[in-house]
């Protein structure tokens, strides 16, 4: 991971990861804001049917509400259109930076 952001659409490792997601045979899915606008019940409830479709999927998830990335296998938080960190939400949890103070402030977690 490097310290210093970089623009998501000129890092080399976004490119590899979208060039080996064309070769993907699995389906694709891309998420945006899927749980925005829902009370929390069927936020949680839908959450785990999105879960469950891609464990047989490539998923893209775009959100805010970052305590719906806890089941993803890669998260890349971007802040201005800048990659800032990249990693699993355990990962950037235990790293205590950018993204870990965003979960905290939003109550996320």
């Amino acid at each position: 991971m490097s310290k210093r952001p970089t623009t998501w659409s000129s890092t080399r490792p976004v490119r590899a990861g979208a060039s080996r997601l064309c070769k993907n045979r699995k389906p694709t899915d891309l998420l945006d804001e899927p749980t925005t606008g829902l009370d929390n019940a069927v936020a949680r409830s839908l959450q785990k049917t999105l879960d469950k479709l891609a464990e047989n999927a490539t998923t893209i998830c775009i959100t805010h509400h970052l305590g719906d990335l806890k089941t993803s296998d890669d998260v890349i938080y971007l802040d201005a259109g800048h990659i800032v960190e990249h990693g699993s939400f355990e990962e950037l949890m235990a790293a205590k930076g950018t993204f870990y103070q965003q979960v905290n402030a939003r109550g996320d977690e």
